[in-house]
């Protein structure tokens, strides 16, 4: 039997959607979220400057831009052994054909450029690349101590121009995933990294640290992603603690969730003093533009990766809990012109 948020907390949940988007979408059952009446129309809330990063809306004049999306899918092999209320019926076994549609249909709705997930079962990695598209190109990293699941990166193939080139480290076991690509609008070199950390780990942060800075041809534009298991918002949640040092081609930046936005990143009931690890938010994009080629980024979220993150932090339809244990986490890297020298002006 399962349980379904009361009608009232729905209406609540796509009222904050519908102040969102400009127009709501008509086929709400589409991400197997409950269908609710009436309600109106109205503006998004001002943006302002908040936290480490810009907060702003895309403008039609802007920049070229990239989207970005993380998503913790739930291994059906953990979600069995620890009996994960998300990722099981009422028999125990997996129920991953429900869930993945709906974690399916919230990434299309959000059209990433680029998508990160964790707790990718290898047994599943077909059907996740074929329920992603034709118009993206999938790469695997399977952990080599964790012998059920793995990373995936997604790019978006037109968004990209030349060869994509994969590349895998394995730290202790566990696999960092990284792809490298050019941006086709924009012509930066970009690099896109990918993991799942077991927090409080300072040598596995230092890890993955070197390895987005590794020996390869520096890029523009380097982004880290992944379920780090480890909150660093301060404790007003006003400023975040940056698990990375600055490094030669600069310092990573995040962007803050929007008052509208959950704070946290895990459903309630991993909240408890009873849970020793992955409390709060623990789902990350940073983002560093590479100083020394001058290619400086702003941060943004557009109204698409903000109704990603409300239906992937409230339950669904199908199994009346969230789609997995984790909320998605996402954002847009706006690729600001590059300045001219002092010799050109």
């Amino acid at each position: 039997m399962t349980s379904r948020l009361p009608a009232a907390c729905w209406h609540h949940m796509w009222a904050r959607c519908r102040r969102l988007l400009p127009v709501v979408p008509p086929a709400a059952a589409a991400l197997g979220f409950v269908s609710v009446g009436g309600g109106g129309s109205g503006s998004g809330p001002t943006n302002r400057l908040r936290g480490p990063a810009l907060h702003c809306e895309q403008r039609s004049d802007a920049p070229p831009s990239i989207s970005v999306g993380c998503y913790n899918v739930l291994c059906s092999t953990y979600a069995v052994k620890w009996g994960e209320r998300e990722g099981v019926g009422c028999d125990g076994a997996s129920n991953w054909s429900l869930r993945w549609p709906v974690m399916r249909n919230i990434i299309a709705r959000a059209h990433w450029d680029v998508v990160c997930l964790q707790e990718v079962e290898h047994t599943d990695v077909e059907e996740i690349a074929s329920g992603l598209g034709d118009e993206y190109t999938t790469f695997y990293f399977k952990h080599q101590k964790r012998p059920p699941d793995g990373l995936m990166i997604a790019v978006r193939t037109k968004a990209f121009q030349g060869e994509l080139a994969p590349i895998e480290l394995q730290h202790n076991g566990v696999a960092f995933g990284c792809v490298d690509f050019v941006h086709r609008a924009s012509g930066r070199k970009v690099r896109v990294v990918t993991s799942h950390c077991r927090g409080g780990n300072a040598a596995q942060l230092e890890a993955l640290s070197d390895f987005a800075d590794g020996g390869r041809e520096e890029p523009d534009v380097t982004v880290v992603t992944g379920d780090f298991n480890e909150d660093f918002s301060t404790p007003d949640r006003t400023g975040v603690r940056c698990p990375f040092p600055e490094g030669r081609t600069g310092s990573y930046t995040t962007l803050l969730r929007e008052p509208e936005l959950p704070a946290l990143s895990r459903p309630p009931h991993k909240q408890g003093k009873d849970q020793t690890s992955g409390k709060g938010k623990v789902d990350w994009i940073f983002v560093r533009g590479n100083t020394r080629s001058r290619s400086s980024v702003e941060l943004f979220r557009d109204p698409a990766s903000r109704l990603a993150i409300l239906s992937s932090h409230a339950p669904c339809e199908p199994t009346g809990q969230w789609p997995t244990d984790h909320g998605a986490e996402a954002l847009s890297i706006r690729l600001l012109p590059t300045p001219k020298a002092k010799s050109q002006l």
